[in-house]
């Protein structure tokens, strides 16, 4: 018997030191929090009693291939903004569509000009860098990725021109999933994205709690 206690013994040791930190924590599994909540802070204050307007650009390639992304991705962005936002008027993003098709030359419009025609104060510009619902090379693995500059463009600045905030947000769906899936669509994969990214480029402007899953 003694030996037997022995030799159970070891073998857990031994099982702590091949797989060390994996080992403890499938041990302490039943007590270990599945997600993560990260309090996060405002980026730009700014928003709140403001006309607003999302518009959001992709280059040609990108337009090739996903053709409704800049619309449902700036849908998206200003449904979060109007939930969580006091006070804020956004523009209809029907509206910014039409305009954004009737002026094929929007993108290189001068923001000053842009804020003009749209009439509003302030303009989140989304410019997509990237943007693909499957892994690189492998068309039977769903691994969604959306990143673009966000820029905050305003009427009462001195520099209409020239954006008063810029920053990156970039997100992956499945969230912290290193290999991806093997059944999804493209549609889940798409909706995931834009609710990924959507919640971290609308939280710029307020104060949010964020849950992500624990690697």
């Amino acid at each position: 018997m003694k030996r037997f206690v022995v030799i159970a013994s070891l073998s857990v040791l031994l099982l702590i030191g091949v797989g060390g930190c994996n080992y403890m924590r499938w041990l302490s599994a039943p007590f270990w929090p599945d997600e993560t909540k990260t309090k996060m802070p405002v980026q730009y204050e700014g928003m709140e009693g403001q006309k607003v307007a999302v518009v959001v650009s992709a280059d040609e390639f990108l337009l090739h291939r996903f053709p409704t992304a800049p619309a449902e991705v700036g849908r998206a962005i200003g449904e979060r903004m109007v939930a969580n936002l006091n006070d804020i008027e956004m523009m209809d993003p029907g509206e910014v569509t039409e305009y954004l098709k009737e002026n094929p030359y929007w993108d290189v419009t001068p923001y000053s000009k842009l804020l003009e025609a749209l009439e509003v104060d302030r303009i989140v510009f989304v410019e997509l860098i990237e943007y693909r619902t499957q892994e690189p090379g492998n068309a039977h693995i769903w691994k969604g990725m959306i990143a673009g500059h966000v820029n905050v463009l305003s009427a009462e600045a001195e520099d209409q021109d020239t954006p008063v905030f810029r920053t990156t947000i970039r997100a992956e769906f499945p969230e912290k999933n290193e290999f991806g899936v093997v059944s999804s669509s493209d549609e889940e994969i798409r909706l995931g994205m834009h609710s990924l990214f959507s919640r971290d480029a609308a939280g710029l402007f307020y104060e949010y709690i964020k849950t992500s899953p624990r690697l």
